[in-house]
This record gives structure tokens, C-alpha cells and sequence, in this order.
């Protein structure tokens, strides 16, 4: 083989083992947090500190993709009981579908809601919308609602389904609503008064 073609399957080869390693990474995620004997660090912590600083770890990709974050948080001071790191996982998941699904020069929009009891967190993106059929099965693991998109944006069909077990060890509730141009993932939590 040419010195290029040498590079060019090493290259291909190199690609498939990074991709593989974060399916395996992904599906021990899974299954451990799949496990009844998994171990969770709760405490309280404050949800709109948490997504502000996800949002701006992205801040790089945001840029990348000319998309703008637009954030609402109705209270600076909501609290909720649970793993900090479980929880940056769900909206790391949830910030980085919106980006990669996104329409390149639109908005990402990422609302903090609350009432007396519960914390909603909503991400919204725009772009082509999950197909109504789809929507009951998105959580479930290796699903995909289009292999020949989510194979090339690298996706493993886990992280949905990763993000509902975090949602339900902190016993609170996740979906998603789409239609027309965007694609909304909610997140609800229970709220602590402090």
C-alpha cells in the first residue's frame, strides 16, 4: 500500500476503535446505573448554579455550530436533592443532542422553571423534529429514530436511555415533546426548600 492509503485506513481504523470505546464506555454506563446496587452521592444542590456552568462548558461548541444559548432560570436559588455528577450527565446529554440536532445559526434555548414543589428543566432546539411514532421509544436503549443520523454524529443510542435511568433514580420524570421545527426534553425534579 501507498504511504496515503496506509494513512487513510489507519486513519478509518483509528476512527472505528474511538467509536467503540464509547459504546463500551456508554454501555457499562448503562448497566451500572441499570444495577439496583449502584452507588448514588446525594446532596443538595443547586440546579441553576448546574446548568449554567454545563452551559458554559459548551461554550466552544456553541460557537462551533453558530448557535446561540439563550438561558431563563426564574430563581438563581433552586435547590434539589442529588448526584451532581449523575445530573451533569442528563444535561450534558441533553445540550449536546440539541447541538448536534440543531440548525446551525439558530438558538439552543434552555429554560429553568419552577413552582413551590417541582424544577423543570426544559432544552429546546430547531430543526427537522423526531417523528411522532418515535417519541414513545427515544429512551429506550439503542434506539435510534434515524441510524443514518445518529451514526454520523457518533451517537450510540444510550445516552437517552442513560439519561432516563439518572432521571429515575432521582425519582423524577423526563420527555420529550416535538413537532414542526423543535424538539423540547424536559426534565422534572423534586424541589428543596433551603
Amino acid at each position: 500500500l501507498s504511504r496515503n492509503d496506509i494513512h487513510k485506513y489507519s486513519s478509518v481504523a483509528h476512527e472505528k476503535s474511538l467509536r467503540l470505546q464509547h459504546m463500551m464506555d456508554d454501555l457499562f454506563e448503562f448497566t451500572k446505573l441499570d444495577s439496583p446496587d449502584i452507588k448514588v452521592h446525594m446532596t443538595t444542590l443547586n440546579i441553576a448554579e448546574l446548568i449554567l456552568q454545563i452551559t458554559d462548558e459548551f461554550y466552544p461548541s456553541f460557537q462551533e455550530h453558530h448557535l446561540t444559548p439563550v438561558v431563563s432560570i426564574s430563581d438563581q436559588s433552586l435547590f434539589t436533592y442529588g448526584d451532581g455528577q449523575l445530573l451533569a450527565r442528563v444535561f450534558d446529554n441533553l445540550i449536546s443532542n440539541a447541538l448536534k440536532y440543531g440548525d446551525d445559526g439558530g438558538k439552543i434555548m434552555i429554560d429553568v422553571l419552577n413552582d413551590d414543589e417541582t424544577i423543570t428543566i426544559k432544552v429546546r432546539n430547531y430543526g427537522n423534529p423526531i417523528a411522532k411514532e418515535d417519541i414513545p421509544y427515544i429512551f429506550n436503549k439503542f434506539y435510534r429514530s434515524d441510524s443514518s443520523r445518529s451514526s454520523s454524529t457518533g451517537g450510540t443510542g444510550l445516552g437517552l436511555a442513560i439519561a432516563k435511568n439518572i432521571i429515575d433514580i432521582h425519582k423524577g420524570n423526563i420527555f420529550a415533546v416535538s413537532h414542526k421545527d423543535r424538539t423540547t426534553f424536559v426534565v422534572i425534579l423534586k424541589r428543596v426548600h433551603i
